[in-house]
């Protein structure tokens, strides 16, 4: 058995290196990014839509503010 001194951590259900696992969260992040809402509006039934119109309301953010969604 070959011992490393390779730090790893979990990715899902693998174990990988901490180097490998920023690649493979910004190859993901990346694959999902240009669907977020769609994928938003399946998952939720598009409540997301309300909860987001909600909490702008009640936030105060006016128009011309910028806000990290």
């Amino acid at each position: 058995m070959t011992q490393t001194n390779e730090q790893t951590t979990h990715f899902g259900f693998q174990q990988v290196a901490l180097e490998e696992k920023q690649k493979k969260v910004a190859e993901v992040f990346h694959s999902v990014a240009n669907k977020y809402d769609l994928m938003n509006d399946l998952m939720s039934a598009g409540i997301h839509r309300l909860w987001k119109r909600y909490t702008i309301e009640m936030s105060g953010v006016r128009s011309g503010h910028k806000v990290l969604d």
